[in-house]
């Protein structure tokens, strides 16, 4: 079984922890982002600063995902949902806040192993 994936890492921000985190609202913030990947190919950017929540590390400056083909996502199950409706190969669009600004992106998905995480 195969599923278009995004191919990078992302943190959940809630809406009650953005501000803490230096972002405008909840989200999925990009912590990283696989070199050659399609997230990669449409400019995409992860985190380059860090800091620590509940024990764990997180870099933080990456684009903030809000939006795939305009549904809001703040989840990871979110994003995996909505890139389930569409197979490899086709391009959907992301919205991303970045320094501040929100943008739109077009991303290809490529197929993925179901069992690899997005």
């Amino acid at each position: 079984t195969v599923q278009p994936a995004v191919t990078g890492t992302f943190f959940e921000v809630a809406e009650a922890q953005a501000s803490d985190l230096g972002v405008e609202r909840a989200g999925l913030l990009v912590q990283s982002v696989q070199p050659d990947s399609p997230a990669a190919a449409a400019g995409i950017q992860g985190g380059s600063g860090s800091t620590v929540v509940a024990g764990e590390s997180y870099a933080l400056g990456g684009d903030l995902i809000v939006a795939i083909d305009g549904t809001e996502v703040s989840t990871v199950a979110q994003l995996r949902s909505e890139l389930a409706e569409h197979a490899p190969g086709e391009t959907v669009t992301l919205d991303i806040v970045r320094d501040g600004v929100t943008k739109t992106v077009r991303v290809e998905l490529p197929a993925q192993p179901a069992s690899l995480t997005s």
